[in-house]
């Protein structure tokens, strides 16, 4: 089988959740054994984040180029797939077409199946630009006429059909795997010492995951307690924007010392040692398609407090605390919690690493391998 895959997630400033499941993906199929063919299409093959040199001969990584005037449109990126992309697909002749991120090539007549995480372009379109309900629009068409749809979890599957009202039938829910970041190439800032004792939260900080929320609770709590730091990976997507470089340099200078750090991005090296080194996770998040993060810190044997998001309920179920973000009293009394009482804390990870347990990439791989065939 020759599969098709729109690979552009594994360019450096596109990667993220989606970026990690595809690259787990093409790791474990090329280790499946089967004699399948993968054509990885970028259109900017020299600034891929991932070593793909190890995948093998059946992995072909293929730079789609495209004029440079059509580069210099608005929303370029979906020019390029709806066009340079739908005319290499043609030419290559691939027996499926595998999106991993939302939408793809609306005219392409062949078999194609799309990954939809989430619907928050939809559900949650103030976090978006207005730009972006173009992508809810591809999503949406995307959804409608693709062969398969392939999502995280039965809350997002339940949400796919009762806002895009497709057929419950063409989806199939495959649960992510888990595993410790895999390196990446290229420089990052490597993050400064951290003593003691900290908290950790990593993931772009859309309102939806309520980090203004976490430093603000933070804030209070140093007034009785400074013996442990809050850490923050991520990219900064609030909107309306806060400025939460000058919220945290105010707190910082208000308690004398750098007690809230902030990293926009660190690479996957250095994450693990945030992770490895953390005393709890806190990913106060109300709405997410799956949520990698708590996840891998339950793969680190920590302790995790999430927010109220029904897929937590559905995939992690008793192995976190789990509070309403804009309760800050709910918030201070699971961090105490976590950090204060040995056996809750133990019994949290005894209970994560079950949950982890579960949560194979072999598994996911064939069971997308498995979906393809029965398409084609």
């Amino acid at each position: 089988m020759r599969i098709g895959i729109d690979a552009r997630c594994l360019q450096r400033g596109l990667g993220g959740g989606t970026a990690r499941v595809l690259y787990s993906l093409l790791k474990e199929w090329s280790r499946c054994g089967q004699a399948n063919e993968y054509i990885l299409y970028f259109d900017d093959l020299k600034s891929s984040l991932f070593d793909l040199s190890g995948l093998g001969p059946e992995f072909i990584c293929r730079e789609v180029r495209w004029p440079k005037i059509l580069r210099r449109l608005p929303m370029s990126g979906i020019v390029w797939q709806q066009l340079s992309l739908l005319a290499r697909l043609l030419r290559d002749r691939v027996d499926i077409f595998y999106s991993p991120y939302y939408s793809m090539p609306l005219f392409y007549p062949g078999k194609k199946c799309v990954v939809v995480h989430d619907i928050s372009y939809h559900t949650l379109r103030q976090e978006y630009p207005r730009k972006e309900m173009i992508s809810d629009l591809l999503s949406r068409l995307s959804c409608s006429l693709a062969t398969l749809i392939i999502t995280d979890s039965e809350a997002s599957k339940k949400e796919i059909v009762d806002h895009y009202h497709v057929p419950a039938g063409k989806i199939a829910v495959i649960p992510c795997g888990i595993d410790k970041p895999a390196n990446m190439l290229g420089e990052s800032r490597s993050p400064e010492a951290i003593s003691g004792r900290y908290a950790l939260y990593v993931g772009t900080m859309f309102n939806r995951r309520h980090v203004v929320e976490l430093i603000r609770a933070w804030d209070a709590r140093l007034a009785q307690d400074k013996k442990v730091r809050l850490v923050l990976v991520g990219r900064n997507a609030t909107r309306p924007r806060a400025d939460l470089v000058a919220m945290i340099d105010e707190i910082n200078r208000r308690h004398g010392g750098q007690y809230v750090i902030h990293h926009e991005f660190v690479n996957d090296e250095e994450l693990n040692t945030l992770y490895a080194g953390c005393s709890v996770f806190i990913y106060l998040s109300t709405y997410e398609g799956f949520g990698l993060p708590p996840l891998e810190a339950m793969l680190h044997d920590k302790p995790v407090i999430v927010g109220n998001a029904d897929v937590f309920k559905e995939v992690i179920g008793q192995a976190s605390l789990m509070v309403d973000p804009k309760q800050q009293k709910e918030i201070l009394e699971a961090v105490g919690r976590a950090l204060n009482e040995p056996g809750l804390a133990s019994s949290m990870v005894a209970q994560g690493r079950q949950v982890v347990e579960k949560l194979s990439w072999v598994r996911a791989a064939r069971l997308y391998l498995e979906r393809f065939y029965e398409i084609v």
